[in-house]
Order: structure tokens, then sequence, then C-alpha cells
């Protein structure tokens, strides 16, 4: 290429401080471009890997509040259970005294209907009367006394 007369013809030190000015701009603008590429790709793993943890503790979150929510279920269902094995229990305990109580009352009548008979006739039969002996109790008169006589309601005025 021919040269202009107008040029100024650099130096050889000129041209070659440029030529390592441009490339230490160069080869800064490339570390330069490094560092920004390292950062962001530091800042985008922090940040995926802070998002997975999220959502692995939001998952674990859930699991152990399954765990306990069933673990209150399994409570509340053996509660019911043993609260109507409880029911049962009573009801049948209730039943059983009912039952007890009118063959007790049962027996009363029988007896009491069976003094009645020998206190009409005269004849004194024996019982099944639990008490001091094995003989018909009789009031002052003689006369079979009926266990309403023989109930203590306090001293009398």
């Amino acid at each position: 290429m021919p040269r202009k007369p107008d040029e100024k013809q650099e130096s050889v030190s000129n041209l070659k401080a440029r030529f390592t000015e441009a490339s230490d701009f160069n080869l800064a603008n490339q570390l330069q471009e490094a560092e920004y590429k390292e950062f962001y790709e530091n800042n985008r793993n922090s940040r995926r890997l802070s998002s997975q943890d999220h959502k692995m503790s939001q998952e674990e979150h859930k699991k152990v509040l399954d765990e306990y929510l069933n673990s209150l279920s399994e409570i509340e269902r053996k509660d019911a259970e043993f609260a109507l094995q409880l029911q049962e229990e009573l009801e049948n305990e209730e039943r059983l005294a009912r039952e007890n109580q009118a063959k007790e009352d049962e027996e009363l009548a029988r007896r009491l209907a069976q003094e009645d008979r020998v206190g009409s006739s005269g004849l004194a039969l024996p019982t099944n009367r639990v008490g001091p002996s094995d003989e018909t109790i009789r009031n002052n008169d003689g006369i079979p006394a009926n266990e309403a006589d023989l109930i203590d309601f306090g001293q009398s005025e």
C-alpha cells in the first residue's frame, strides 16, 4: 500500500506500545468478563440450590405434618374404640344390676306373698330368709313380722 504524504510515520516503539496497550485492554476485558461470568454462575447455582432446598424442606414439612395428623387420627380412632368399649361395659353392668334388682324384687315379693299366706292361715312355713335364725320372725303378738316392720327408721318420737 502506498502511503499518503500527509500521514506521519509512527515509530516502531509507538506501535509496540499501542499494540501492548490494546493487548492489555483485551486481556483485562477478558478477565473481567470471566469474573462476571463466574460470579453470575455462582449466583445462579446458589439460587438454584436454595430453591431446591426450599422445595425439599416444604416436602419434608408436609411429610412430618401428614405423619402427625395420621398419628392424631389413629389416637382418635383408638379413643373412640375405647370409649365405645367402656360404654358397652357400663351398659352391661347397668343391665346386670337391673336384672339382679328385678330378681331380688321378685324374691322379696314371693317371700312377702308367702308370709301373707302364712299369716292368714296361721301356719308357719320355713322361708329362705337370711337372718339371725331360721325361724319366722314374729312380733310381740306372735304374728309374723313384715320386713317393713324390721327396718329401723330411726328413733320415733
